[in-house]
């Protein structure tokens, strides 16, 4: 005999056993095989493996997707938190497609938190936190979790002892992009004309502003050196994480830092555009090439620009992913971009 139909309001998605006898469904037919119970008080009408998640509102449709299996298990969780509970730390940096390590994308466990009065959440599945009034908690692809200042300083529990499982690094490039947010924040308030919102000072400093009041608003959060090292390094106009990496690469080596995402202009005074990396005293700039500056049609327009560039008197270091791994290649870099830059490549400090 085939299982009578489900609610249509039970049918979509997961629901508690208490939803399902509002809507007078009894337990005995959770029981039937077309049921999941993929945690503890949660049921689904489909298993997990071929559910689907809500389609996020229109409205959101700019925001990073979310894997559809992370999104499954969180709209399963989401079901069954606690009130006033919210996603956090890896989890919420995930929904907030901040650049983190792909082992956290592989991460069995959501991290969730909760107010301290409802004590740490624990259930299968689960790396519970306390602490959620002390954080403030925002919609994003219709889940709770935590805003994004509040994501970028939980991560610094996630490389202490306890876990390791970030390093500083990671931190920098994570905080990159959550100033490159908050400062979109402040530029839709403010009508800053003639300057590109990354180098106004004003918007950069209203955005640290906002992630130090967070971060000096905790109490002893775990991590907190750990994170204060990495907001001296965090820049803003950052467009990629390995942006990022090559930046520190230079700074470690002993090399001048460079302008993020700064202009290049011609002898006469013309605009070129923007270079990644940029020494514009010496007229030197390194350029990161993703995997898309591997196409054809993109390497052909980049060669263009390139002898642009050089046309006009830039030194141009072109810089691929293998190039910032320990070896030859990252040691010939430095070499050659110190040399660019009129520095003795014997004090480059090459690890």
């Amino acid at each position: 005999m085939q299982p009578r139909p489900l609610p249509p309001e039970l049918a979509s998605g997961p629901f508690t056993r208490a939803r399902a006898r509002e809507l007078g469904v009894p337990d005995a037919r959770l029981t039937r095989t077309d049921m999941h119970h993929p945690l503890h008080g949660v049921w689904t009408a489909r298993p997990a493996s071929a559910a689907a998640g809500p389609v996020a509102p229109p409205h959101q449709s700019r925001l990073t997707p979310i894997d559809p299996d992370l999104r499954r298990r969180l709209d399963t969780a989401g079901t069954a938190l606690p009130a006033g509970a919210a996603f956090s730390h890896a989890t919420a940096a995930l929904i907030h497609g901040l650049p983190v390590p792909a082992h956290l994308e592989h991460r069995l466990d959501l991290d969730i938190c909760a107010p301290t009065s409802s004590g740490q959440p624990r259930r299968e599945g689960w790396a519970g936190h306390r602490g959620a009034e002390r954080r403030q908690v925002v919609t994003v692809h219709g889940l709770p979790v935590t805003d994004i200042a509040d994501t970028w300083v939980d991560l610094g529990a996630l490389a202490t002892r306890r876990w390791r499982l970030l390093d500083l690094d990671d931190l920098v490039v994570a905080g990159d992009e959550v100033l490159n947010r908050l400062m979109g924040r402040h530029t839709r308030r403010s009508n800053a004309p003639g300057q590109a919102w990354h180098h106004n000072p004003r918007l950069v400093a209203a955005a640290g502003a906002d992630l130090e009041h967070v971060l000096g608003g905790r109490v002893r959060p775990r991590g907190k050196a750990l994170l204060i090292q990495a907001r001296t390094l965090m820049r803003p106009g950052v467009r990629s994480p390995q942006e990022t990496r090559a930046r520190l690469l230079f700074v470690r080596a002993g090399l001048p830092e460079p302008q993020v995402n700064a202009n290049l202009y011609a002898v006469g005074g013309g605009w070129l555009g923007e270079g990644d990396l940029v020494w514009p005293g010496r007229r030197v700039v390194a350029e990161y090439q993703g995997d898309h500056h591997a196409q054809r049609s993109r390497r052909s327009a980049d060669a263009q620009r390139l002898a642009v560039l050089r046309d006009e008197g830039w030194t141009v270091h072109e810089i691929w992913a293998e190039d910032l791994l320990p070896g030859a290649r990252r040691s010939h870099l430095l070499i050659r971009v110190a040399d660019a830059l009129g520095l003795d490549p014997g004090t480059v400090h090459l690890w």
